[in-house]
């Protein structure tokens, strides 16, 4: 027997905004199997655990610089916005696990050089950071930039891997072909490695 989607009665929800909670009456839908219902407003308005894309925004960049202390006060003070710090960690994962979905899709565009590229330069580094819970973790992060004829630095590329991708190769993936997009801005010419 083929299932049918139903229509609920429009329910009040609770959504996180910048300026403050907004409680809205949404559809929600349900097929008559039962599980778990479809609200169009929450998929098609790209809502983040019941807050708009520009709170979600605001709480996760915050979130990565100054951390879930001092996030909690910042928005408390600038917005009047009380927020717990289990919500802020959970929103920021929700909104890093997303951006880690369309992170091999993004791609950078490089600008118009004032001068002629004459050399490039790919370099990369590690270090150990502290995890909260699982101790010291190797991360890499890496360059390729994009130098004058005198030497002046034209622009730079930065890239990264987290702890957990430690294994991979830095430019490999994604990087390796964004570095052989760069060598195409100077065919012929010198590439040095650090």
């Amino acid at each position: 027997m083929a299932s049918s989607t139903r229509s609920k009665p429009t329910r009040p929800q609770i959504y996180e905004t910048p300026y403050g909670p907004v409680q809205v009456e949404r559809h929600t839908y349900q097929t008559s199997k039962g599980g778990r219902a479809y609200v169009p407003l929450e998929q098609d308005g790209r809502l983040a655990l019941n807050s708009t894309p520009r709170y979600a925004q605001m709480v996760s960049g915050k979130y990565a610089r100054f951390g879930a202390d001092a996030i909690c006060d910042d928005l408390l003070e600038c917005n009047g916005r009380a927020l717990s710090r289990n919500y802020a960690k959970k929103l920021s994962d929700f909104v890093g696990s997303v951006a880690q979905c369309y992170e091999r899709e993004w791609e950078y565009d490089l600008p118009a050089f004032e001068r002629p590229v004459r050399s490039i330069s790919l370099g990369r580094d590690g270090t150990c950071m502290l995890m909260h819970k699982d101790g010291w973790r190797e991360a890499m992060c890496g360059s390729i930039a994009f130098y004058d004829a005198l030497g002046e630095r034209l622009h730079t590329i930065y890239c990264a891997l987290s702890a957990s991708e430690k294994k991979m190769n830095l430019f490999g993936g994604g990087g390796a072909l964004e570095g052989l997009e760069c060598l195409a801005v100077v065919p012929g010419h010198p590439v040095g490695g650090g």
